[in-house]
This record gives C-alpha cells, structure tokens and sequence, in this order.
C-alpha cells in the first residue's frame, strides 16, 4: 500500500485511463446520438454519424488530459473578461527608446508603492498592481512627462 500526500489531487479512474468525466461525455453523446436515430429529422443517420464521430474525438487523449477538457477550458477563456491594461503611454515608449525616459518615473512608483505598503494592514497587504501602473501612468501622461 502506498501512501499519497493529503495534499495530492488524484484522478479517480474507474479503469486505466477512464475517468468518471469521460464516462459522463460518451452517456451524453450516446444519449443524443439515440434521440437522433429514434427521431423524424431528413438526415438523423448522417448527425448521428457526426455527433459519433464528435463524442469520439472529445473524449480521444492527445496529450495528458482528454479533448473535452481542453474545450471546456477554451470556453472558459473566451468568456472571461480580459484586462489588458497599458503601463506607459506611447509618449513614454518612444522616450525609453531615445534613452530619456528618466529614472524619476520608476523613482516616483517605487515612492507611492512605500508608502502604500506603510499605510497597509495585513489583511490589505494584496494589493492590485495594474491598478496602481495604470494610475500612475496616467498621472505622467496629465502632467505631460
């Protein structure tokens, strides 16, 4: 008997390579494919061929983990809102590529970062770092560094 860490996340396989998601995806499939043959649809033979063919590669292993999890994942992704926040402004890009933007900018957020973290309690000790770029880039940007 080996033991595993409590902290470990184990798949439960009910055989070798087939969990207990993939059993779920090939009822579903299997499901529809039936609801399909069994209906009054023109070309039920040829969706049940395809939702076959579907349920089959959702639940084919390409790498570790099967297809469906990959999609699920994708899905997830493109639903979840995205922010994509600038830190400089184009002003300040083209400065750092000339070789002028000065070390005041990072001297001054380094400053404000100080004094934030003084004025903290621990439980506020996590503190959203995009946020604080994005207002102090803006604050260059109205000064017109």
């Amino acid at each position: 008997m080996r033991l595993i860490p409590g902290k470990t996340k184990v798949k439960v396989e009910l055989f070798k390579g087939v969990t207990i998601g993939d059993i779920i995806v090939v009822a579903i499939g299997a499901a529809l494919v039936v609801l399909f043959a069994i209906s009054s649809l023109p070309w039920k033979l040829g969706i049940c061929i395809a939702l076959a063919f579907l349920t089959f590669f959702l639940v084919l292993r390409l790498d570790d983990e099967a297809n469906y999890l990959f999609v699920l994942k994708m899905l997830r992704y493109l639903v979840l809102p995205k922010r994509f926040n600038r830190v400089y402004t184009d002003e300040m890009l083209v400065d750092k590529k000339s070789g002028r933007l000065h070390e005041e900018v990072i001297d001054k957020f380094r400053q404000e970062n100080e004094e934030r973290k003084g004025a903290q309690t621990e439980e506020e000790e996590q503190i959203d770092y995009t946020a604080a770029i994005e207002g102090f880039a803006d604050q260059i940007a109205a000064e017109g560094m």
